[in-house]
């Protein structure tokens, strides 16, 4: 499913079928990892979960019918939500060119417009004022300092 969202294809992915995909990633991710983890009593750490699906497709993509778009997630996520989100915020602009002078690939989406990005941005930014969210400024210093900054917000947060 990855590979069918963000490789280029001779067949584009629609905004629509993109969501799909998502979320049949997420349901099968839920099912298979994510809820035994947790009736096991685990923490779970997830890289991505709902609200980069929202701030992609609602906000990026700008689809219609947001509350169905919210009600086909939690469909997809069986209802599981995070007891803390980590939002690392950066401007896209850096966002996209440290990806490019670490020498990596860009996949689909990072190859969208700017004003693509600044609007997924801008969305996860109205997400980020739910009480479970943090946010984690990464727009300065190295990805060492970064990572520093992030696990004393999460510690401090936690109180490990």
């Amino acid at each position: 499913i990855r590979h069918l969202i963000l490789e280029d294809s001779e067949t584009a992915v629609t905004p629509r079928a993109e969501l799909l995909l998502f979320l049949a990633d997420r349901a099968q991710h839920v099912e298979e990892i994510i809820q035994p983890a947790l009736n096991e009593g685990s923490i779970v750490v997830c890289d991505r979960f709902s609200g980069s699906t929202l701030a992609y497709q609602l906000g990026g993509r700008k689809l219609p019918l947001p509350e169905t778009v919210k009600l086909m997630d939690e469909y997809a996520r069986q209802g599981i939500t995070p007891d803390l989100v980590i939002y690392l915020d950066i401007d896209p602009r850096t966002g996209i060119q440290r990806k490019q002078d670490d020498k990596s690939t860009l996949n689909r989406i990072d190859a969208e417009a700017m004003e693509f990005h600044d609007r997924v941005r801008t969305y996860f930014t109205s997400l980020a004022k739910q009480e479970n969210w943090l946010v984690v400024s990464t727009e300065a210093g190295t990805k060492e300092q970064n990572a520093e900054k992030i696990y004393h917000t999460v510690h401090s947060r936690l109180a490990l």
